[in-house]
């Protein structure tokens, strides 16, 4: 008994298909059309067909047929039968398949299969040749050669270009819903994942001496030319130091920086944060003196903040007695990712990373600073 397996049939077939379902020498499945490759693959090999029969159709689109369902006899381990017509009668596929001719006529296709049929020992031939014919075709080496070309020929794509893309892309099919926004989750999801990546590459030894360095320092904004004249002013970024994003704080109770307090009533504190994921949560700094004590803690909503501009945390007169090294720390509570600009420095080959200082600058309330600096 032939058990024949048809995937996507066409309503003009109905009447036939039920003849032969009528037969008690035939049986048939049908399966529902498909457009997942790998699914309609695995609907298929369910039923472990040792033929796979590829028959034109009356269509324009014969013209645009691929070798693909070479691949496909490959993965289903069966023998292929196609016309042998354009793109099957190419040289190199000889032996890969049995070839039918002509191929718009249906006795040669049953002729084709009687053949085969009462010619099993051929079987193994067709796959084997097939098999080689999958692994030089469909090696994937072409496509390797381009996307190298691509790579060679094109600037190198931070993490921050690509989540920038990412957030681009979201409000974009926001836009096109109308007022609605977009599901956040793929959004968020693909954030996480970059977060992840460039700390795990920021720590893995292997990574380390080639991970090229991203210093946003020549492209600080004019928003931020405040904070950038108190850097040099107090010279906290050294000649061999980089301004990076910090790890994701979502993902740590807070950074913590010491920095050179003076004498004198603290203003306030103004920082660099980025996030291009949507701001939910808070963001908040605490000051730890040098006695270990929590001088102060202070946090603000992120929802309302621009974080193209700096984001300034009110130190509401903290008293620092004496001059002396305290500590700056920045958490942040939400479930995305949320980051704080900062200097570091790496070793000769790169295998370490240290962090000098924050992107910053301290405002006093009643002295005027004078020597708010980083330590090492």
């Amino acid at each position: 008994r032939i058990h024949f397996v048809i995937g996507g049939c066409d309503p003009e077939d109905s009447e036939l298909l039920n003849k032969i379902a009528a037969s008690e020498n035939l049986k048939l499945t049908l399966i529902p059309f498909n457009v997942e490759w790998n699914r309609a693959i695995l609907q298929l090999a369910e039923h472990r067909p040792d033929v796979l029969i590829h028959a034109p159709s009356k269509t324009i689109n014969n013209k645009y047929k691929t070798l693909n369902v070479a691949l496909c006899a490959y993965i289903l381990d069966c023998v292929l039968i196609v016309p042998n017509d354009p793109p099957y009668d190419l040289e190199q596929f000889d032996g890969a398949a049995v070839r039918v001719e002509p191929a718009n006529e249906p006795r040669a296709w049953l002729r084709a299969m009687r053949n085969l049929l009462s010619e099993r020992e051929t079987w193994d031939g067709y796959k084997k040749t097939n098999a080689a014919f999958c692994r030089t075709q469909f090696s994937g080496e072409q496509n390797l050669i381009v996307l190298n070309e691509i790579l060679q020929s094109s600037p190198a794509i931070s993490p921050t270009l690509v989540e920038t893309r990412l957030k681009e892309l979201y409000f974009s099919k926001s836009v096109t819903a109308g007022n609605n926004l977009a599901d956040p989750e793929p959004l968020r999801a693909s954030l996480l994942q970059l977060s992840q990546m460039r700390a795990r590459t920021r720590r893995n030894q292997r990574y380390r001496p080639h991970r090229p360095r991203e210093d946003i320092w020549p492209r600080v904004s004019p928003a931020f030319e405040d904070i950038r004249q108190h850097v040099l002013k107090n010279k906290i970024r050294s000649s061999s130091s980089y301004l990076e994003l910090s790890d994701s704080l979502h993902d740590v109770a807070y950074a913590e920086y010491p920095v050179y307090l003076k004498k004198g009533q603290l203003q306030s504190v103004t920082c660099a944060l980025s996030s291009e994921g949507l701001h939910d949560g808070l963001v908040g700094v605490e000051l730890v003196a040098p006695d270990d004590t929590i001088a102060i803690q202070t946090s603000i909503d992120l929802a309302p903040l621009t974080l193209h501009l700096p984001v300034t945390f009110d130190l509401k007169n903290t008293f620092v007695q004496q001059d002396g090294i305290w500590r700056f720390r920045l958490f942040t509570r939400s479930t995305w990712p949320v980051y704080v600009l900062e200097f570091a420095e790496y070793s000769r080959f790169g295998w370490s990373r240290r962090v000098i200082a924050p992107f910053m600058k301290i405002e006093y309330a009643r002295q005027a600073e004078t020597g708010a600096r980083s330590t090492i």
